[in-house]
């Protein structure tokens, strides 16, 4: 059991963690009930803790989402490799995703100041006259687990995710 003061602690390393990594590997189901991953680049908020990345909505993963919104996902950085052997950091997540419309103008627009380039892609007029296949989507995540091998050398650290 961790005590308050260790889940802050382990809540404030997942906030500099998540927030330092670019890509995250996602799992979705498919109609016929196998797992398909796919890695995607994202954008994190925090309390409420929330994953947001674009994807065309004629990808597989979108219409998986729809069929079947609980998702599942890792998010790894490995900054120098040594190779095996060295201590390893992730985080995985466990949620519930959805297609975002034209309103989410805010959550948009936090995605596009980090990843600039999104702007030509994706924009709230471009959902709303279905002038792009992108669409921007939410992951409410109900569990973290962090691996710090360093920090967290005997198990992982499973964090409750924040809802709002």
């Amino acid at each position: 059991m961790i005590w308050q003061n260790e889940t802050d602690h382990a809540r404030e390393i997942l906030k500099e963690y998540v927030a330092s990594c670019k890509v995250m590997q996602l799992s979705t189901i498919s109609e016929t009930g196998s797992p398909v991953v796919s890695n995607l680049w994202f954008h994190v908020h925090f309390s409420p803790d929330k994953l947001y990345f674009i994807s065309r909505y004629t990808r597989e993963r979108s219409g998986n989402i729809r069929r079947n919104p609980q998702v599942a996902g890792g998010i790894v950085s490995i900054p120098s490799s040594t190779g095996l052997g060295q201590a390893v950091r992730g985080v995985t997540f466990k949620g519930t995703a959805r297609e975002l419309g034209a309103d989410a103008v805010h959550e948009l627009e936090e995605f596009h100041k980090r990843w600039p380039d999104s702007r030509r892609m994706i924009s709230p007029q471009k959902i709303a006259t279905n002038g792009t296949a992108q669409r921007l989507y939410e992951i409410s995540v109900d569990e973290w687990e962090i691996y710090d091998e360093t920090i967290f050398p005997r198990q992982s650290c499973v964090i409750p995710g924040e809802h709002g």
